[in-house]
């Protein structure tokens, strides 16, 4: 495995660790490729929803941090109750260990000055200046202070990262729920000269149309909802076709292209 690479089976795993649906690794930012600068990191990472931090040191050793709030450099601590720290590897080695939050209050240090850091004290830092390489690899200003903000289960900061801050490479994805954020994106094609597709639902009274709209609703919406109305009857309720947009709750709707009828 090359350095600065995760494997498939490192991202299956910390998929698991996530929870929730499959996600898609973007990678926004990497050292090597951008520059080891806390603005450059913060340009390019800010408010861009739940990410993974991983470092990669020059024993072969690979570990990092997730956080499902955004950084967006407001020079504090960010609550984050799904936050962790992880190992993947031990001096090349395979050796899976989720940290976990110790309640979550201060999961991450939120600083326009510094690159990404977890926890107080800090758990795990990085760096708060530029750096340059050293032969093939940059000597970061921070490294591990276990047991603050996150619990490391007795496992000690030599077995994390060797006892140093010798990083050949630090990346930072950007999570997508790859099925979830094709459905929000999606437009129309331009020579359809539509605005919207709209989905007309039909079916038996109890079939469950508007249950379905409303789980689909609440999907995007973030919490549950029961816009449609929904019941059983001898006969049909309907009276007239009723569009129901599917709502986002950060814009009026969940994307240009879809109503339910």
């Amino acid at each position: 495995m090359m350095a600065g690479q995760l494997s498939k089976q490192e991202k299956v795993q910390l998929e698991r660790w996530i929870g929730e649906e499959a996600k898609a690794f973007e990678l926004i930012y990497s050292i090597n490729r951008d520059g080891c600068n806390p603005v450059t990191f913060h340009l390019l990472c800010n408010n861009k929803g739940p990410t993974v931090t991983v470092l990669y040191n020059t024993d072969g050793s690979v570990f990092g941090g997730y956080t499902s709030v955004p950084w967006k450099s407001s020079n504090g601590y960010q609550v984050d109750y799904k936050a962790f720290l992880f190992r993947l590897r031990s001096s090349g080695q395979p050796k899976y260990t989720k940290f976990p939050a110790k309640g979550g209050n201060n999961a991450i240090y939120d600083n326009a000055k510094y690159a990404p850091f977890f926890g107080t004290g800090h758990d795990l830092g990085t760096f708060d200046t530029t750096l340059n390489k050293s032969g093939n690899y940059f000597t970061f200003t921070h490294g591990l202070t276990i047991n603050n903000s996150y619990d490391f289960r007795n496992v000690q900061i030599q077995e994390i990262n060797n006892g140093h801050t010798k990083i050949v490479e630090l990346q930072v994805y950007k999570l997508l729920e790859t099925l979830k954020d094709n459905v929000q994106n999606f437009v129309p094609m331009e020579e359809l000269k539509i605005s919207q597709a709209k989905i007309l639902l039909i079916g038996p009274v109890g079939a469950g149309k508007s249950s379905f709209f409303n789980t689909i609703n609440s999907i995007f919406r973030g919490h549950v909802t029961s816009q449609a109305c929904s019941g059983s009857a001898d006969h049909s309720l309907t009276t007239k076709v009723h569009c129901l947009d599917i709502c986002h709750p950060s814009t009026n709707f969940m994307t240009p292209g879809y109503k339910v009828k």
